[in-house]
């Protein structure tokens, strides 16, 4: 009974960690993704970020260069909000990388207002 009770708890315990955030992981051209992203929230927040990827860390960059990201901003599941940025080739709006950034206030916040929210 009490090895039910504990497969019961870990079931239950991964169901809560593992299940917060629906990622893309399918590669498709980024409308498929952005159409994924508007399921998620009807009203998403895309972002305009000049974010530039390093062939070190894409080395098929000159076989397949890349658009600026689309970047969107979800809202918090808990208390980690979310940001997915989505590179695409430039010639056939694939998708080459998705990039997960689980960092609060990672764009359009100024060192400011990151400094007023510590101080809080």
């Amino acid at each position: 009974m009490k090895r039910v009770t504990i497969l019961l708890f870990l079931i239950t315990l991964s169901g809560i960690t593992f299940g917060q955030e629906k990622l893309w992981v399918k590669q498709t051209k980024v409308n498929d993704a952005m159409k994924f992203e508007s399921q998620l929230n009807p009203d998403p927040k895309f972002l305009n970020q000049n974010i530039f990827m390093s062939s070190d860390y894409y080395p098929y960059l000159e076989k397949y260069p890349l658009q600026t990201p689309v970047v969107v901003e979800r809202s918090a599941v808990d208390y980690l909000a979310l940001s997915v940025e989505y590179f695409f080739s430039e010639k056939d709006s694939l998708l080459r990388i998705v990039s997960c950034n689980w960092e609060v206030n990672r764009y359009n916040k100024s060192m400011q207002k990151l400094a007023k929210g510590w101080k809080e």
